[in-house]
């Protein structure tokens, strides 16, 4: 009897408990790794894109688009010049197989920032989002359907489902931590910041199944870093990051650093210049994938293209050939876009740095 690759991967879907979706730039996708880092970019207004494809040699592509948009607000009006709210919005879609099993998630997230010194600065952020799952019932080919010569799409699939949607609301909070070297090199190159972050997702624990309602989601915890050291005096920065993730009895983390060569440097308090520099990254997915990718940054916009070359048993069935991934940032560093100016200096780029 013939088994479909596809019935296989649908009854996994439907039947394990599923992991969330991840980046391999897990940096660029700020406000689904941590509710905390909203209104933590560089600088005033952010936005993010982007796109990921996966596993184009094996036929039934998987495809993801995410965007994100975050800001603080009304920082101008805050009493005490050590703190501010900030709000953020994202989405994201992904779809896979011949079946189109397509998940839709989107979130508000609002966080609290605080000075805590001249060098540190904390934050925590709670989020919540609106998911929706849905496939073609109809793209399904199941074993029932074969007649003993060829698949024959009018026999019953004997398959009880609950529709072909499922709906459900989800929380998540989190906490983050950031440090300013508040020097540095003579490129302009941040000569020690950081930032490390808690979160945690799922909390209301809601169901993925399409066929019962039994199959509930982990906890997912998040642990992630990234940070920025300038070599020496030279035009070279070299920035670490790394994520680590669980959920239920899956561990994932994610490893590596970027490489960047600085073209030139902001002016410290006009932004009159604008930094620029290209970079490569190198990133380890454990068991799973090594990731190499290109980082180009002109004036406000940072733009990210990596590759996954798949490691470890996923290797035997594609061939290596995992995913593409390309991002675009924005960020408004400045304040222009609204016309912000400067109204809060604890946010503004003199002291958000290039972290």
């Amino acid at each position: 009897m013939r088994i479909y690759i596809l019935l296989i991967s649908i009854l996994v879907i439907f039947t394990t408990h599923a992991q969330d979706i991840e980046f391999s730039q897990f940096n660029s996708t700020p406000l689904l790794q941590n509710p905390a880092n909203t209104g933590m970019g560089r600088g005033y207004n952010r936005a993010n894109l982007l796109y990921h494809s996966q596993h184009t040699t094996m036929g039934n592509v998987y495809s993801t688009m995410y965007a994100s948009a975050d800001a603080p607000i009304f920082s101008h009006k805050m009493q005490r010049a050590s703190g501010l709210f900030a709000t953020g919005l994202h989405f994201y879609n992904n779809t896979e197989g011949d079946a189109k099993l397509s998940t839709l998630n989107v979130g508000l997230s609002i966080a609290g920032h605080v000075d805590l010194d001249y060098y540190n600065k904390g934050s925590v952020g709670i989020q919540g989002t609106y998911n929706q799952q849905s496939y073609n019932i109809n793209a399904i080919q199941w074993d029932s359907q074969y007649n003993g010569v060829s698949y024959d799409p009018t026999l019953p699939s004997n398959e009880n489902f609950n529709g072909n949607s499922n709906v459900f609301l989800n929380l998540g909070v989190g906490l983050l931590w950031k440090h300013f070297s508040r020097e540095e090199n003579l490129s302009g190159i941040d000569k020690g910041s950081f930032q490390i972050g808690y979160s945690l997702f799922n909390i209301t624990k809601p169901s993925l199944s399409l066929i019962n309602n039994s199959d509930k989601q982990y906890f997912k915890q998040n642990i992630h870093f990234k940070s920025l050291f300038a070599i020496g005096e030279k035009h070279i920065g070299i920035a670490p990051s790394g994520m680590f993730l669980m959920q239920g009895p899956h561990i994932e983390y994610s490893i590596g650093s970027a490489f960047l060569f600085y073209l030139k440097s902001d002016t410290k308090y006009t932004g009159f210049i604008k930094e620029a520099y290209v970079g490569m990254s190198m990133h380890y997915r454990h068991t799973d994938a090594i990731i190499p990718g290109i980082i180009i940054k002109i004036s406000n916009i940072i733009i990210g293209m990596s590759y996954d070359y798949s490691i470890g048993k996923l290797q035997q069935f594609n061939g290596g050939m995992g995913g593409f991934e390309f991002s675009l940032q924005f960020n408004d560093t400045y304040g222009t876009l609204f016309n912000q100016g400067n109204m809060h200096v604890t946010n503004g780029a003199q002291n958000s740095r290039k972290l």
